[in-house]
């Protein structure tokens, strides 16, 4: 069995340990067991190694670091921090006609423990089947726990918070583009159709996110991106079944792994 490569240290490293030592004797208020423990770093040696510049920092311990302190990632590594806006500022390669992507990279439990200047608060979309008349019934959830998203890519994106919800994704029809439990941005005061442009649909009773294609002489095509069309054919809505097609908003970003 090949033996595993110990990453290098390297100055920034050292750097980085001296600034979060100074920042953990000051701030901690325990012993690096009880931190450890509690803030999910790993064993009082893991936080001793990352302490001392013996395992690198990286932005998943850095964010825990940052959370049990009381301080941002920037305070002791400006690498992480700039690596942190990377990921929730950019779109990932294939997936980006549909909009960036946007990923949790600190801990928090509540809204509040997060910079108003810095970060848009988007509620979820709750959707559910209609007992009578043949559409869904959605609403805006207006209690619970919001999604965070940083303020200045909703603002690249043209995102309103105030026009927008979250729904989770699920299946692979709409696979690379969009996966199985992508948390998805949905701005509900776009219903209307722009060619090739992905929506949160309904269409008798069911609620799916397809792509969504005008047809000539009326009518809608819907698509799915997954090339197997054996399992995920494409269809069409004519002009006398348009009553049936609820259009919920469009798809204006998404979030999920790489």
């Amino acid at each position: 069995m090949e033996k595993s490569k110990k990453s290098k240290i390297e100055d920034v490293h050292r750097e980085e340990a001296e600034k979060l030592r100074e920042l953990f004797k000051n701030r901690a208020g325990m012993s690096q067991e009880a931190f450890g423990a509690k803030f999910e770093i790993g064993s009082q040696g893991m936080v001793w190694q990352y302490l001392n510049a013996r395992s690198p920092l990286n932005l998943e311990a850095a964010s825990k670091f940052a959370r049990g302190l009381g301080c941002s990632v920037g305070e002791f590594s400006s690498r992480l921090a700039e690596e942190a806006e990377r990921i929730v500022g950019t779109t990932p390669p294939d997936r980006s006609n549909i909009g960036s992507s946007a990923r949790p990279v600190l801990s928090w439990e509540h809204e509040s423990e997060l910079p108003e200047d810095q970060y848009v608060f988007i509620p979820r979309l709750t959707v559910e089947a209609s007992c009578g008349n043949g559409r869904v019934a959605w609403h805006v959830e207006e209690k619970g726990q919001r999604n965070a998203f940083r303020r200045s890519w909703a603002d690249r994106l043209g995102i309103n918070p105030e026009k927008c919800a979250t729904i989770v994704a699920s299946g692979d029809s709409m696979e690379e583009r969009i996966c199985d439990g992508d948390s998805l941005v949905i701005d509900h005061t776009q219903t209307g159709i722009n060619d090739g442009k992905v929506y949160a649909i309904a269409y008798e009773n069911e609620v799916f996110v397809k792509r969504l294609f005008k047809r000539v002489g009326g009518g809608v095509r819907i698509v799915s991106d997954n090339p197997d069309k054996i399992r995920y054919p494409d269809w069409d809505v004519g002009p006398e079944q348009l009553e049936h097609l609820q259009v919920i908003g469009r798809v204006v970003a998404i979030s999920g792994g790489i």
